[in-house]
This record gives structure tokens, sequence and C-alpha cells, in this order.
């Protein structure tokens, strides 16, 4: 079978750039190469709590998004200089159609 690993990652690339968040770090899981045929997760982390109207753009050809988005939200409070850190998570599953 052949991989579309180079095509998911510039797509979770350019769709992260491509939201509009006021988000200092946004990172993106995706495996690297899917083979057609196989469901795969891509998960952006935004290190803030205030996500609002995150959409997923087109996906492109040969993917289908079967699930998602699913959120979770996660926040931390340290006690030096009374630090406090947020993240939000947004997670899609696909579906690799063809390569």
């Amino acid at each position: 079978m052949k991989h579309i690993g180079w095509f998911i990652i510039i797509w979770a690339m350019l769709l992260g750039f491509s939201l509009q968040l006021k988000a200092q770090h946004i990172s993106v899981s995706a495996p690297t190469h899917v083979a057609a045929g196989e469901n795969f997760r891509v998960a952006y982390t935004i290190n803030t709590r205030d996500v609002e109207e995150f959409r997923l753009g087109g996906v492109g050809e040969g993917l289908e998004v079967i699930a998602g988005p699913y959120t979770s939200s996660q926040s931390s409070y340290q006690m030096i200089n009374g630090h406090t850190s947020s993240s939000s998570s947004v997670t899609y599953y696909l579906y690799a159609l063809r390569s």
C-alpha cells in the first residue's frame, strides 16, 4: 500500500497555521505514515483554554473525517511565582480513503 504521510503532515501544518486563535503555541500530533484504508488520529493542542470557533478546514482529497471534534481542557497551578497554565486539545479521527 502506498503511504500518504507527507500529505497528512502538510495538511495538519496548514490547518494549524490557518487557525484564528489567540494562542502562543499550537502543536499537532499525527502519524507520519498512514496506509489507504486506515483510521488515524490528529490532535491539536493549544496552550489556552479560550478556544473558540476551532474549525477543521477541508481535509483534502483521499481523507474523510469519521469522528470529532472532541475537545478537552486542562489547567495547572504552580506555587512558584503563582504561575498558571492551561491548554485545550481538539482531536479528530480521519480515514485514509486512498493513497
